[in-house]
């Protein structure tokens, strides 16, 4: 599963939504499901967010109980999926239970390490896992909680969430593929020119490009952002990079994200 998890991520930097989600279903399919598989069984709902597969994440079954961590995901992506739909009390319903699910999942997973550990303290991997677990519910959360808000107009608001979640984003430590599906950048970005911050989101764009290099997704945002700004011939070449770079693609883009 985890070489089939590099396919979807790279399929889904170069904009081929088709083979991204076929990847991303085959690694749920090919993962048991249990407690420790958690990660590759959210790739599907993951996927069906950055192609805007709306339908697809509201009819996706609600998992087990006692898989935290999924059923996370889960409520983060139809909160997205609600807030694209304009059904902002569903997805506002979204974010209440993540907010206390989230408080349970950090929980169960200290506990679950302490007993393992047979009374001593945690070792340094698991501590870096907790903290990861709190990043990544803190991320979840605030993406919702900005894509909720700046579908209600308040973006000032918005991207004070969204600004959260990009620092606990960068708080993440390094891994392949990235332990969140999205850029956040690439979500901040959006919303800061839906605000019409056009130079802020410039900045954001070209920080995640620094980062994840050439990417479609924040480059065809850096486009937005300079149109916007009334930059006409850096506008032109940074289109016509977006287009070498998503010659392959399958999916057009209106926004740096669906």
């Amino acid at each position: 599963p985890h070489n089939i998890h590099f396919l979807w991520s790279a399929a889904t930097f170069q904009g081929k939504g088709e083979l991204a989600i076929e990847a991303a279903e085959k690694v749920a399919r090919r993962t048991p499901v249990g407690d420790k598989n958690q990660k590759f069984l959210s790739v599907p709902l993951e996927s069906y967010v950055r192609f805007g597969k709306w339908n697809d994440i509201l009819t996706t079954p609600a998992p087990a109980d006692d898989l935290q961590e999924l059923k996370m995901t889960w409520h983060y992506a139809r909160g997205i999926a609600y807030t694209r739909k304009g059904m902002l009390d569903k997805a506002a319903g979204e974010l209440a239970a993540m907010d206390s699910l989230s408080v349970s999942f950090l929980k169960t997973e200290r506990e679950k390490m302490e007993k393992a550990s047979k009374g001593k303290p945690l070792g340094k991997e698991d501590s870096i896992m907790l903290t990861v677990y709190q990043d990544l519910t803190i991320i979840s959360r605030s993406v919702v909680k900005g894509e909720l808000l700046a579908a209600q107009r308040n973006y000032p608001a918005a991207i004070e969430a969204l600004e959260q979640a990009r620092a606990a984003e960068d708080d993440l430590p390094y891994n392949e593929p990235a332990y969140w599906h999205q850029p956040v950048r690439q979500v901040l970005g959006a919303v800061l020119l839906e605000a019409g911050q056009a130079q802020k989101a410039e900045k954001a764009y070209r920080e995640d490009l620094a980062w994840n290099r050439n990417n479609g997704w924040s480059l065809f945002g850096v486009y937005q952002s300079l149109k916007a700004q009334g930059q006409e011939a850096e506008a032109r070449t940074t289109l016509a990079k977006y287009k070498e770079v998503w010659a392959d693609a399958d999916v057009a883009l209106r926004a740096s994200r669906f």
